[in-house]
């Protein structure tokens, strides 16, 4: 699409010493490109925050039945429990070999 636009000529020239493109054309382009990115990235950014939030919010009201420290306390437990139960399984046996001769 064709359009003719008015731009300050210094911010223009500061704008080229930092990008690739080499015509003001491009620099446009790119000036464009870059807001489209960062306004999409902020949309993102705020409906994460908006989930981040709800989330929150039913957390808070949830009730938690058992302590942090009952669940780390039968974790531990369990993990001893397969421990043992794995060192039983694993015992030497006396069992001789008989070698051919």
């Amino acid at each position: 699409m064709r359009t003719n636009i008015v731009l300050d000529e210094d911010l223009v020239a500061q704008a080229m010493k930092y990008s690739a493109a080499r015509s003001k054309r491009g620099v446009v382009h790119e000036a464009l490109a870059t807001y489209v990115a960062v306004k999409a990235q902020e949309q993102r950014m705020a409906t994460y925050k908006e989930r981040l939030g709800d989330v929150r919010r039913k957390l808070l009201d949830a009730s938690i039945r058992t302590s942090s420290r009952d669940i780390i306390r039968a974790d531990r437990r369990r993990g001893a429990d397969a421990r043992r139960r794995c060192n039983s399984t694993l015992q030497p046996t006396t069992q001789r070999l008989s070698v051919w001769r």
